[in-house]
């Protein structure tokens, strides 16, 4: 049988792919979660005219493997330019335009017509990878459950001074309140590719608060309904996960060396940066992270 790129056909959905002369097996052993980190204080569970309901900054696809146990992350630029729907105040479908990806959301009517319409478009740009379930979270959820779990300490990787003063690179910090959600939403929109070093900051704080709420966990007796009720997070999320489902992600490791970005380029557009996908590095990066090759 002839090779097929994933663009051309092909998809996660079908049982196997011909790529670059191999054939491949989409991994059903993974469960695929995407994670939405939503601009808003608002809360979420409100329903939104479209085009007011927040945008998702933080984009993630979490993916565990059921069977190792192990998780991995893929990241979503929230500039990247790709197909998005509209919709109308009922939530019938208008147009399908071009434009960032975070903009996905905010075409929805807020709640779980934002997180569905976030969910199809980012299996869209991924060759219809399946995607599971969906996790949204605003903006006071940050410090909520930030400070729930006693702050998140960390040693910075990279220089985020412009931030904050005390963000140096080398330095340990603990995060409290409001310089948690500094820390992984604030940048510099003047300066074209900001948005790059604030997700490498949102992965490396995401991967250390998870240790740190299997830590929370352990010291309410690995209870996690009472756990998560302490968390107090209900207000600021929406999920379609069950509480057993967010239970057993805690099992998972997430590590930092687990990370994956979506490749491309960046370019300063007439009002915002704008990501390109690059579209032979996301179709080697989509097979090497939820496929399996077949020996023939």
């Amino acid at each position: 049988m002839d090779d097929m790129s994933l663009g051309s056909g092909a998809s996660a959905e079908s049982n196997t792919v011909h790529y670059k002369g191999k054939t491949y097996q989409y991994n059903k052993n993974l469960m695929n979660v995407l994670f939405l980190g939503i601009d808003t204080t608002q809360d979420l569970a409100q329903t939104d005219m479209p085009g007011n309901a927040g945008q998702s900054d933080c984009i993630l696809v979490l993916s565990m493997d059921k069977q190792k146990k192990t998780a991995r992350l893929l990241q979503i630029s929230r500039d990247t330019m790709t197909d998005i729907d509209t919709y109308d105040v009922s939530g019938k479908y208008v147009s399908t335009i071009q434009a960032q990806i975070a903009l996905q959301y905010a075409y929805g009517t807020g709640e779980k017509s934002s997180c569905w319409a976030a969910k199809k478009t980012v299996s869209r740009l991924l060759y219809d990878l399946p995607i599971d379930a969906y996790f949204s979270m605003n903006l006071d959820g940050i410090s909520t459950v930030n400070d729930a779990v006693g702050g998140v300490t960390l040693k910075l990787s990279e220089d985020a001074t412009e931030v904050d003063p005390t963000f140096q690179k080398g330095s340990t910090i603990t995060l409290q309140g409001d310089m948690a959600e500094r820390f992984v939403r604030k940048r510099d929109t003047n300066v074209s590719g900001s948005n790059v070093s604030r997700m490498k900051r949102q992965t490396e704080y995401i991967t250390t608060l998870f240790q740190a709420m299997r830590e929370f966990m352990k010291q309410n007796g690995n209870d996690f309904e009472k756990t998560y009720t302490k968390l107090k997070l209900k207000p600021y999320t929406v999920t379609d996960l069950s509480m057993e489902q967010l239970e057993d992600m805690l099992s998972y490791d997430f590590l930092k060396k687990n990370i994956e970005t979506v490749p491309g380029t960046t370019k300063e557009g007439k009002e915002h940066d704008e990501f390109y996908v690059d579209e032979d590095g996301l179709h080697d990066l989509i097979i090497q992270m939820f496929y399996t090759e077949v020996k023939e």
